[in-house]
């Protein structure tokens, strides 16, 4: 049987993960600009396909 676990765990770990995604760039996590809309090179024009619409 699953048990919640304690909100002291959850902020511990929520405060872990708030650390972790501030010092990420979403640059390093979306390199080619898939999700963001900002490719890596800043002079690449987007290509809008099929599944963008």
């Amino acid at each position: 049987m699953y048990s919640q676990p304690s909100p002291e765990k959850i902020r511990r770990i929520n405060k872990r993960l708030e650390g972790f995604m501030s010092t990420m760039a979403s640059t390093d996590t979306d390199p080619q600009g898939m999700y963001t809309g900002v490719p890596e090179d800043p002079y690449e024009v987007p290509v809008q396909d099929a599944d963008d619409l």
